[in-house]
């Protein structure tokens, strides 16, 4: 699994936040969904990822092997990795992958800046 999700944090860094925002709209829709615009899909994550975010600051934000991998590299593409593989834990309707991309592209120091004590 942990490969998988190393080649998949590969394909996904290239990826702009909106990209990013549409793969997660995409999943919290599913499948058998009437067609949505980009633009509804992106909407659709945002106010996902907002309700979700105390939930995700819980989990991600106390862990401290997270905090200390974070703290340690700077290589993204790793931090994915250890990060989708908490994600996958929490049974969350959206790729895990896909999800610690983009917290990383927005900043996971910041995320986690009122309990890693980061600006």
């Amino acid at each position: 699994m942990s490969n998988n999700f190393h080649t998949e944090s590969l394909k996904r860094m290239p990826l702009n936040e909106d990209d990013l925002l549409v793969q997660l709209g995409t999943d919290l829709v599913g499948p058998g969904a009437m067609p949505l615009k980009p633009s509804e899909l992106a909407d659709r994550a945002r106010r996902w990822l907002l309700a979700q975010q105390e939930f995700l600051e819980a989990h991600i934000c106390t862990n401290e092997s997270i905090k200390q991998f974070a703290l340690a590299t700077t290589d993204d593409s790793a931090i994915a990795v250890e990060l989708a593989k908490l994600l996958a834990g929490l049974l969350l309707p959206v790729n895990p992958v896909t999800l610690a991309v983009l917290l990383i592209k927005r900043g996971l120091k910041s995320f986690c800046s009122t309990r890693w004590g980061t600006p």
